[in-house]
Parts: C-alpha cells; sequence; structure tokens
C-alpha cells in the first residue's frame, strides 16, 4: 500500500509540473511574445519589403558604367480580388484589356494566394497615376525597386543585363532567398557576381487602417530589419578602349579581347554585332529582347565566350620572332599557304607589296 501511494504522488508530480509549463508557455505567448500577435495581426499590417540598393559597376579608371534608377511593380494577389473594374483599372495603366487579362491569368497560374508582378517597370508619372486610386481595388498593391540604368552605350555583352526571376528558379534551393517578383542577374557581370552586388532584403511592418491608410510603425519598428546594399564592382575594363573597338568592328561580325599581358586584365571586351545595354533594362525588355533574340545576325550571341575559332596563330608570332632572331627569314620574306599541310578557314590573296620610302621597288611582306 505504502508503494502505491508514493507513486499516486509521483503521478500528480509529474501532472502539475506539466501543468505549470503549459502555464508558463501560455503566459510567455500571450503576454511577453509578439509575434503570435503580429500574426494574428495581418489583416491590419502592411509588410513592406525594402529592396537593397544594387552594387553600381565601375571601369578601371573609375567612371561609372551602370547604376541604379527606382521603377515599381504592380503586385496581385489573385485571392483578394473584389469585384474589379477591369476596365478602369486598364485605363489607369493605359494598358489594353486583353494584354492585362493574360497577364491576371498568368499571375493566377503561379499562385492565388501568393503575391506575384502583373505589370512591372512602372516609372514614377505612371505610379502617380494609380497610386491614389488602388485603395479601391484589393488585392493590388505596389513593390518599389530598382532597375539598371547605364552611362555607356557600350560593353553590353561583358555588363550582362538584369531581370526578374523566373518560376523554375524559384523552386531551385539555390534561390531558397528570392520571392517572386525579385530580380537577379541572368548574363554577364551581373550574374557571376550576383550574391556581391544584390544586397540584403530589409522588411518594414506598417500599422494600415481598414481603409488601407497608414498609421505608423508596427511596436515601433521592433520587427523591422534594414536592408543593406549591395557591393560595388570596379573592373579592368577601359571604357574609351571598348567605345574605340566597338568602333573599329560596326557593321562587323567577330570578337576583339584585349589583354593588358603584365596583369592578364581584360582591357577590353567586344563581341560584334552589340547593342547597347539599356535595350535590356526598364519597361518593354522582354519585347526588346525577342526583337534581339529573332535577329539574324544574333546580337546575342557572346562570341569571345561561346565562338569557335582555329587555335595557333599566336604560336605562329613567336615561331617568326625566333626566325627572325636566328637570321633564318628577313622581314620582308613571304611563304605562300600550303593547304597540304595545315587546312585553313579563310581567303588567301597574292602577298601583298610594300613600297619602301626611299625606293619605288615593292617588296613582298609577310602574311602570316
Amino acid at each position: 500500500m505504502q508503494y502505491l501511494e508514493g507513486r499516486k504522488y509521483v503521478v500528480q508530480t509529474i501532472f502539475v509540473v506539466v501543468a505549470l509549463l503549459f502555464a508558463a508557455r501560455l503566459f510567455y505567448i500571450q503576454v511577453l511574445d509578439g509575434s503570435y500577435k503580429l500574426a494574428a495581426d495581418r489583416n491590419s499590417l502592411q509588410r513592406i519589403v525594402q529592396v537593397p540598393y544594387r552594387g553600381l559597376i565601375f571601369d578601371r579608371n573609375g567612371k561609372l558604367m551602370v547604376q541604379n534608377t527606382p521603377v515599381y511593380d504592380l503586385m496581385v494577389v489573385p485571392r483578394e480580388i473584389k469585384q474589379l473594374d477591369t476596365l478602369r483599372l486598364c485605363e489607369l495603366l493605359q494598358l489594353p484589356i486583353e494584354e492585362f487579362r493574360l497577364a491576371l491569368t498568368a499571375a493566377k497560374t503561379y499562385s492565388r494566394v501568393k503575391a506575384s508582378p502583373l505589370i512591372q517597370n512602372l516609372s514614377t508619372p505612371e505610379l502617380a497615376a494609380i497610386q491614389d486610386n488602388l485603395i479601391d481595388f484589393p488585392g493590388f498593391s505596389i513593390k518599389a525597386h530598382m532597375a539598371r540604368s547605364y552611362k555607356t552605350e557600350n560593353l553590353a555583352h561583358a555588363l550582362g543585363y538584369v531581370g526578374a526571376i523566373t518560376p523554375k528558379l524559384l523552386e531551385s534551393p539555390r534561390y531558397a532567398k528570392y520571392v517572386a517578383g525579385d530580380n537577379l542577374g541572368i548574363t554577364g557581370l551581373e550574374s557571376f557576381y550576383e550574391k556581391t552586388l544584390m544586397g540584403r532584403r530589409g522588411v518594414q511592418y506598417r500599422m494600415v487602417n481598414v481603409r488601407g491608410i497608414e498609421k505608423g510603425a508596427f511596436r515601433d519598428g521592433e520587427y523591422d530589419t534594414l536592408s543593406v546594399a549591395g557591393l560595388d564592382l570596379h573592373t579592368s575594363i577601359d571604357s574609351e578602349l571598348q567605345a574605340y573597338g566597338e568602333k573599329l568592328m560596326a557593321q562587323k561580325r567577330g570578337s576583339i579581347v584585349a589583354l593588358d599581358p603584365k596583369t592578364g586584365e581584360i582591357l577590353a571586351f567586344v563581341s560584334a554585332p552589340y547593342f547597347e545595354p539599356a535595350r535590356l533594362s526598364g519597361k518593354g525588355m522582354g519585347n526588346r529582347y525577342m526583337d534581339l533574340l529573332n535577329n539574324p545576325e544574333r546580337p546575342l550571341f557572346n562570341r569571345p565566350l561561346m565562338a569557335t575559332y582555329p587555335p595557333g596563330s599566336v604560336f605562329k608570332l613567336v615561331n617568326e620572332l625566333v626566325a627572325l632572331q636566328m637570321g633564318v627569314v628577313t622581314p620582308y620574306t613571304s611563304f605562300p599557304c600550303n593547304q597540304r599541310l595545315v587546312k585553313c578557314t579563310h581567303r588567301h590573296e597574292p602577298p601583298p607589296m610594300w613600297v619602301l620610302p626611299s625606293s619605288k621597288a615593292a617588296i613582298p611582306i609577310s602574311t602570316k
């Protein structure tokens, strides 16, 4: 009997301890911890994501080549749309109804409960035309971010471009920190140095009334986080040399890569045909990209990196210098191309003639 009495007290003690633990946890959740209250009050809170300032890109002399300009995306949560006046919204956006319906269908396909961009890269005047009227369109909101703008008309292939992240990329663990509507580097330096340039997003929580009017920070900004700007990128490119190289390659196909032989730094990176980097930025970028993609001259093709050329020409110069030093040839020695030894890919003309300044005698020069 004493054994049973002792076991009874043990069971009672366990129940009391568990009850005290539950009571302490409930007290913490309801009184001390405000995170659950934050979740419960989301209907009266507005979560504002602060997009970080993307890092700038400079040339070797400190000349600014790529900077940022503010643009805005019209976001939509399809499930929250109520009694949508499509005609009025399209008039405010100056957007054809069919284009609006296609964009809304794409948003519903992505998710009916998550925000996704409906119209991207609105300018400040375009935003002003619709911002005061958004209160009449539940489910729609504005998301501000920075778009790339350019201080140079050159170097499009090396710089690359920034675009919206795709639903397919969002499924990859590599892009777990991104959300729909975020931008990232797609090609070139923008892509290779994405982690350096992107920075870190911040979040602000603002109290709003039933009409969506802001009433101040939630709990004095206790749950807010600051955005961190991306780091600037200083390249080895000489922008003046780059511009000269592109001028030389106007109306031509090919590539030029100029290197500093002492350091291996890339001074110029030319791919022709080329285009202005600003064509792949801002509103209408998708249409301009398709124009470049369908261009038979293939201006999007990055020839210095993707094209294949016969190797060996550099070694010809080295061998020629050795032969000159040994006296086997002279600066005016020429050789015919022997197709049985090397299958060249270019057309051969008769050796050109060089006229000495002090003589009218024509001397053939090397065509190597």
